[in-house]
């Protein structure tokens, strides 16, 4: 009787994925407005602000308190939003090829070359909730 316990094929595929995200939002892409905005948002949660009341905020407070979630595991770092934008997008692309059917492949190119399209941002988060 053999044990596999995961699939060694589609566990490259996707981490290769993920590093290629990490690497194009850190290296490629250039520092987005609303990337630092988003980062601040989620900084002022992380040490006790209050939404509305503390500072102000055009979106809902979800997405930057999700983000603040993990400034409190792994510190408040850019560094960190990104790591948290390329596991999202490597989710996204996960469950657009196992449950939709779909290559990821012209789904990599559509988050890619818009530059602005795959920066960590609150409509990227509506488009994985989307999704």
């Amino acid at each position: 009787m053999k044990r596999v316990f995961f699939k060694v094929k589609p566990f490259i595929k996707y981490f290769l994925v993920f590093i290629f995200f990490l690497f194009w939002n850190i290296i490629i892409q250039p520092i987005n407005l609303d990337e630092i905005w988003n980062y601040g948002f989620a900084y002022n949660i992380y040490n006790g602000l209050i939404p509305y009341k503390d500072f102000n905020i055009v979106l809902t407070p979800f997405f930057p308190m999700l983000i603040s979630f993990f400034f409190t595991l792994f510190g408040s770092n850019l560094l960190v939003m990104h790591v948290f934008n390329s596991l999202l997008i490597t989710i996204m692309l996960l469950i657009i090829e196992k449950f939709l059917k779909l290559n990821i492949g012209i789904f990599i190119l559509i988050l890619c070359f818009p530059l602005s399209v795959s920066f960590p941002s609150y409509n990227l988060f509506l488009l994985f909730l989307f999704v």
